[in-house]
């Protein structure tokens, strides 16, 4: 995609995010080598730029990369960095193993990091790693897209939460990652994150099943596990929408 600042259209983009200021809850760019040519890090610059005049945080790709401290340095309060596990390219990672300073800065000023696992957005040695250095994800998305939503190595959300769990994750854990932090990041904490009465009936009832699995990633890791996330109902604003035939 052509993320080239020059043909940013800021007019139109602050007409839709007002127009649609109950839907659009943040700006998305995408940074990669493949993306970014020899641009450097103008395309960020002026995606901040624009966020900043409408008050909405970004959610940044950021894989494949060796402008990635440069990268770190601009995001801001409520950002989200997305792939923070990927191993391609600059990681976050520097050359003794260590969480590198502009990361750890950039989490002491409230960017939050988001695993985003997707096709090749993680690795295991990286998570490893990452743990070590006690730097765990704010959030657990999946990356999904459509062409390849049931293939391996990641095609769903509660198999990618399967993975944190057989990691060491509780259930409890779990939930903060993909109910409570999302519903705050989308200005929605105490209407979807909660069975309170009155409020949107959106339930995903769970069980948890042992079974002997491996979890692979696209680089050759693995990840040897025994349990299991199994989805057993999902309910949508009061509406069965999914039931497990054994349920």
């Amino acid at each position: 995609e052509n993320i080239n600042p020059v043909y940013f259209n800021k007019d139109k983009i602050k007409f839709y995010c007002n127009k649609y200021k109950d839907i659009i809850i943040g700006l998305k760019i995408r940074l990669c080598r493949k993306s970014l040519f020899d641009m450097g890090i103008k395309p960020l610059e002026k995606a901040i730029e624009i966020a900043d005049e409408l008050n909405l945080p970004m959610s940044v790709h950021i894989k494949d990369l060796d402008i990635l401290d440069k990268c770190a340095s601009l995001l801001r309060k409520d950002d989200v960095w997305v792939h923070m596990y990927q191993l391609e390219g600059d990681t976050i990672l520097n050359e003794d193993g260590k969480i590198k300073d502009e990361v750890l800065k950039a989490r002491e000023r409230g960017v939050k990091f988001d695993v985003a696992s997707g096709r090749s957005g993680f690795s295991f040695d990286m998570i490893k790693k990452a743990f070590k250095c006690d730097f765990m994800p704010d959030l657990i998305g999946t990356d999904l897209v459509t062409y390849n939503v049931y293939e391996r190595p990641l095609f769903s959300l509660v198999y990618a939460m399967s993975i944190y769990l057989n990691l060491g994750f509780s259930m409890e854990k779990l939930a903060k990652l993909c109910i409570k932090n999302p519903a705050k990041a989308m200005h929605m904490s105490g209407e979807i994150d909660t069975l309170k009465p009155d409020t949107t009936a959106d339930i995903c009832i769970l069980k948890v099943k042992e079974k002997e699995t491996v979890f692979e990633d696209r680089h050759g890791g693995k990840l040897a596990g025994n349990r299991l996330i199994v989805p057993q109902m999902t309910i949508k604003s009061g509406k069965v929408m999914y039931r497990s035939i054994e349920f």
